[in-house]
C-alpha cells in the first residue's frame, strides 16, 4: 500500500509539473507578445520622430517591467531573459535620447520665433515712433508761414446766415483755406489780413517812404509801396461754400466792399496789445448801465484791433449792438487782443478822424452812427429807445432805415 501511496504521489507531482510548465510556457508566450507589442511601438515612435508616441510608448513599457517585477515576486513566475529586457532598454534608451533632441529642437525654435516676434515688435513700435514723429513735425508751427487766398464775400448776417459772427471780427472760410493752412503749419489761432485789393488808399497816402538804420548808419530812403485799403480778422471756423467767405458788415463797409466782390486774405501774426482808445459813435451807448463790464464782455469775441476799425459790443440788458471806433493801438496800428492785459480808454461820443482820414471815407462810419441813434418820434409816439426787448408795439419807421 505505501508503494502504491508514493506511486500516487508520484504520479500526481509529474501532472502538477506538466501543468506548472505549461503554464509558465503561457505565460513567457503572454510576455513575450506584449513585449513585442511594445518594443514594436518604441521602434516606430523613434523612427517616426514623434515625441508624444514615444513618450507614449516609454509608458507602456515601464508598465509592462513593472508588471513582470510583481508576477514574479507574488507568484513565482519565471523572470524575462536578460538579453530580451536589454534590447528592450536599449529601445526605450534610444526613444528617449530622441525626445531630447526633438525638445531641444522645440526650445529652439520657440526661442527663434520669441526673437522674431520681438524683431517685428521692435520695428513696428520703430514705426509707430518715426510715424509719430513725421506727425508731430507735420504739427510744427511755421513763424513764418504765410498763406494768402481770394474769395468773393458775402455779408455774414445776409447771404451767410450766420448773424452771430457780426458781434466779432470773424470771418467764415472754406475748407480748402484749412487744406492749405494746415499744409504750410500756419500758426494757430489764425489771425488774417485782409485787403481789398480794387481800391488803393489816397496817393498821399499811398505812397510812403520807410526807412531804415543799421548799424549807426545813415537812414536811407526806400521805394515808395503802394497801400490797400484793409484790416484785420481770427477764422472764425471753415465752413463756407467753396470760393465763398462770410465776414461781418462792419468790415465790409471799411473794406468798401460789396455782395460777391473779390477779396484777399494773407494770414498775418499781430504783436499783442497793451493799449485801445475807442470812441463810442452813437449817443446810445450813454444809457448803457455798467458801461465797463458790457465792454469787457463783447471785447472778449474780439482777436484784433485795428485802427479805424468799428467793433459791435453786445449790450447784455437789452441785445442791443453799439458800436465803437478803434482811434488808436499800441504797440502797433493793429495788435492781438488775445491773452493779453489791454488797457482800454473809452473817449466821448463822436467821429474822430483817424491816421489823418487816411481812408478819404468815413461816410460809412456816420452811417452806422446814425443808424444806432435814437430814431425820431413815430406815430405811435415812441422812440427806439422806448422798444423793449420782446414787446409788441405799434409804429412806423422811415422809408430806407428799416435796415
Amino acid at each position: 500500500p505505501f508503494q502504491m501511496e508514493a506511486e500516487a504521489f508520484k504520479s500526481q507531482d509529474e501532472v502538477l509539473t506538466q501543468e506548472k510548465s505549461k503554464y509558465n510556457a503561457e505565460k513567457m508566450e503572454a510576455r513575450a507578445k506584449s513585449r513585442d507589442a511594445v518594443a514594436n511601438e518604441l521602434m516606430t515612435a523613434f523612427e517616426g520622430d514623434k515625441r508624444i508616441a514615444m513618450e507614449m510608448a516609454i509608458q507602456r513599457s515601464v508598465a509592462y517591467k513593472e508588471r513582470v517585477r510583481h508576477e514574479v515576486e507574488e507568484y513565482g513566475d519565471p523572470e524575462d531573459d536578460a538579453d530580451v529586457i536589454a534590447q528592450l532598454d536599449n529601445l526605450v534608451k534610444m526613444c528617449q535620447g530622441k525626445i531630447a533632441e526633438i525638445k531641444a529642437q522645440e526650445r529652439a525654435k520657440e526661442e527663434q520665433e520669441r526673437q522674431e516676434r520681438e524683431r517685428l515688435w521692435a520695428e513696428q513700435a520703430e514705426q509707430r515712433r518715426l510715424a509719430r514723429l513725421e506727425e508731430e513735425r507735420a504739427m510744427e508751427i511755421d513763424p513764418n508761414a504765410v498763406c494768402e487766398f481770394t474769395f468773393s464775400v458775402y455779408s455774414a448776417g445776409g447771404v451767410g446766415d450766420r448773424p452771430d459772427i457780426e458781434k466779432m471780427d470773424k470771418v467764415v472760410l472754406p475748407p480748402q483755406a484749412l487744406e492749405q493752412v494746415v499744409q504750410n503749419r500756419v500758426p494757430m489761432p489764425i489771425t488774417m489780413r485782409v485787403t481789398n485789393p480794387s481800391i488803393p488808399l489816397p496817393d498821399h497816402v499811398a505812397m510812403e517812404a520807410t526807412a531804415s538804420a543799421a548799424d549807426g548808419a545813415a537812414l536811407e530812403e526806400q521805394a515808395p509801396q503802394p497801400r490797400h485799403r484793409d484790416t484785420h480778422c481770427g477764422v472764425f471756423d471753415f465752413t463756407a461754400p467753396e470760393g465763398m467767405a462770410f465776414m461781418p458788415v462792419n468790415m465790409m463797409r471799411k473794406l468798401q466792399l460789396a455782395e460777391g466782390d473779390r477779396c484777399k486774405f494773407q494770414t498775418a501774426t499781430l504783436p499783442r496789445g497793451t493799449y485801445a482808445q475807442l470812441q463810442p459813435i452813437s449817443e446810445a451807448w450813454t444809457k448803457v448801465p455798467e458801461k465797463e463790464a458790457c465792454l469787457e464782455l463783447g471785447l472778449h469775441k474780439y482777436q484784433t484791433l485795428t485802427v479805424g476799425d468799428v467793433i459791435a459790443v453786445e449790450g447784455p440788458h437789452d441785445r442791443r449792438l453799439y458800436r465803437f471806433r478803434c482811434l488808436q493801438t499800441k504797440p502797433s496800428t493793429a495788435i492781438s487782443v488775445l491773452d493779453t492785459d489791454l488797457t482800454t480808454d473809452v473817449t466821448e461820443v463822436g467821429i474822430s478822424c483817424v491816421l489823418g482820414e487816411e481812408y478819404g471815407d468815413e461816410e460809412w462810419v456816420r452811417q452806422l452812427a446814425e443808424a444806432d441813434s435814437p430814431a425820431s418820434p413815430t406815430s405811435g409816439g415812441q422812440t427806439a429807445d422806448d422798444v423793449a426787448l420782446g414787446a409788441v408795439v405799434e409804429g412806423a419807421v422811415d422809408e430806407g432805415s428799416s435796415k
